[in-house]
């Protein structure tokens, strides 16, 4: 149950940046990764503590990889609006300034 108490709240950090949104979301995390834990054991008659370790490491690395992309397209974003700025007239840069 150790992967439970990590793999949901790291991907709820990950993908929230506010404390309580992501204690709400690791609580949800959580939930679904259990009820999807029990009915695949119950399907395949594996242990539960299987699934939930790989539910949790797969919702991390999805997370992660969310996470990752989102800020690359911020940074891109960001990147783009600086070589705007650099090819701008000095008109353009008062009025962007101001």
């Amino acid at each position: 149950m150790f992967s439970l108490m990590v793999g949901a709240p790291g991907a709820a950090q990950a993908l929230s940046g506010k404390p309580f949104g992501a204690l709400a979301l690791s609580v949800a995390i959580s939930v679904a990764i259990v009820w999807v834990a029990i009915a695949a054991s119950y399907a395949t008659d594996w242990p539960i503590g299987f699934f939930v370790g790989v539910l949790g490491a797969a919702f991390y690395v999805a997370a992660r990889a969310l996470a990752g992309w989102r800020r690359s397209r911020v940074g891109r974003a960001v990147s783009a609006g600086d070589a705007r700025a650099a090819h701008a007239t000095p008109s353009e840069m008062s009025v962007a300034e101001a």
